[in-house]
């Protein structure tokens, strides 16, 4: 993540402050995002769960309160989104790509109008999904 990305992140908890933080356990982005919740963990009472993927390889091997069990990446992100009351995401890049575990997120995020908030790497952040949730509009469409 950039240092933008993580500052708003650490703002969003900030604000929000969740009861339960759910990352997926990856190096880079999934680890940065676990060391800032991680500072906020005991000002809050914030809970982090973790959601391995079953690829050791790509796995930051962090300690949360709950780990679940290890899964596939994609079925794991989809299990995230569904389990989780707004999403955020820190993508790499500026635009949407294919093959990206993140911007798949994001997508199915999108196709099940989850509330979305998307911190750009360029210092922009997107929340028209999650306004339009929290102003009671169900009929999001995805793109």
């Amino acid at each position: 993540m950039t240092v933008y990305q993580k500052f708003v992140l650490g703002i969003l908890l900030n604000i929000f402050r969740p009861i339960e933080f759910h990352h997926g356990d990856c190096i880079g982005a999934d680890a940065e995002a676990h060391d800032i919740a991680e500072f906020f963990r005991k000002c809050i009472n914030l809970k982090i769960v973790i959601h391995p993927s079953d690829i050791n390889s790509k796995r930051a091997f962090k300690n949360g309160n709950r780990i679940l069990n290890s899964l596939n990446p994609l079925l794991r992100n989809k299990n995230i989104v569904y389990i989780s009351d707004v999403i955020g995401a820190a993508p790499n890049q500026e635009h949407e790509i294919l093959r990206s575990g993140t911007w798949a997120t994001i997508r199915y995020a999108k196709k099940i109008n989850k509330p979305l908030i998307i911190i750009h790497p360029n210092k922009e952040f997107e929340t028209e999904y999650m306004k339009a949730r929290l102003e009671g509009n169900d009929d999001i469409k995805s793109e």
